[in-house]
């Protein structure tokens, strides 16, 4: 099963259709290096000003969100783009650059609450057998996710004994338990995040971290200009 290359299950079931003006579409792929042992895991795939034909945009090396996973995360800490698999939790594109976020802004217009949380979570129930199936597939060793939903959406699923709050999740480096399955969990930020300036400063140590994780799982140096 995987990452879906086919699927209609919430156009069929006219998830949030509500609230914003036409169809999802299933248009990003994964990216899947040669040697794909740390799974790097995005909110969603739709972007504000164009298209993502590949999950977290790891196919554009101008990309503001390639630079920061690559060289600010990966690269420190000795690991390259053909050790990871890429995927998003919730797998469609919201029509016309409709981010979750502006969707749910314009809601609260029409006297509707609704949080960027709660409009995700129907989708990503839907889309939870894939990212289960692709767990059992890839069997990563880390598991890194990027953003606050994210994170908080693979807590709850898997009912981990993990802090659900970013300022006290981030740095951090959790043992846990994915459908049997024992991974390194690593909470991270988003991009944009950088401007909270207690989450900046927590990158540090994110990376320290990170790195001797890397060494734990892998058992070997995570110095990137080790040979």
């Amino acid at each position: 099963m995987g990452y879906p290359d086919i699927c209609n299950k919430c156009v069929k079931q006219k998830v949030n259709v509500d609230l914003f003006q036409g169809n999802i579409t299933l248009k990003a792929k994964p990216f899947k290096g040669n040697n794909p042992r740390v799974m790097l895991v995005g909110q969603n795939p739709t972007l504000r000003v164009g298209e993502a034909s590949c999950v977290l945009e790891l196919n554009n090396k101008k990309s503001p969100i390639f630079k920061f996973i690559v060289d600010d995360i990966l690269n420190p800490v000795g690991l390259k783009l053909e050790d990871t698999y890429a995927t998003n939790l919730v797998k469609c594109t919201f029509p016309n650059n409709q981010e979750p976020r502006y969707i749910c802004n314009k809601a609260k217009k029409k006297n509707i609450k609704i949080t960027v949380k709660d409009f995700y979570s129907p989708f990503f129930r839907n889309c939870s057998e894939h990212f289960e199936a692709e767990i059992r597939e890839i069997k990563p060793k880390i598991i890194i996710s990027f953003g606050v939903i994210p994170h908080q959406l693979i807590v709850e699923a898997f009912s981990l004994d993990v802090e659900k709050a970013m300022k006290k999740a981030f740095s951090k480096i959790y043992r846990v338990n994915l459908l049997g399955h024992e991974a390194y969990y690593a909470p991270c930020i988003r991009k944009k995040a950088e401007v909270h300036k207690v989450l900046k400063e927590l990158l540090p140590d994110f990376i320290k971290n990170l790195r001797a994780t890397v060494e734990k799982a892998f058992g070997r140096s995570s110095d990137p200009d080790a040979a």
